[in-house]
């Protein structure tokens, strides 16, 4: 289950890369694996994590 964007970041970007590597890995997957890319929502629209230091 990939960690969903928030739409506008979403909108930003184009694509959900977490979505893009869980699809790859659900159809190479050796069991029965659905790609459920909608159950989870993300309501909030937080900052990015991207830069941050350790502590912070």
């Amino acid at each position: 289950m990939p960690v969903p964007l928030h739409k506008a970041r979403y909108f930003s970007r184009r694509y959900n890369q977490s979505a893009e590597l869980t699809r790859h890995l659900s159809a190479g997957s050796h069991h029965t694996v659905h790609f459920r890319p909608n159950i989870l929502l993300r309501h909030r629209n937080t900052r990015t994590m991207g830069g941050l230091t350790g502590k912070k």
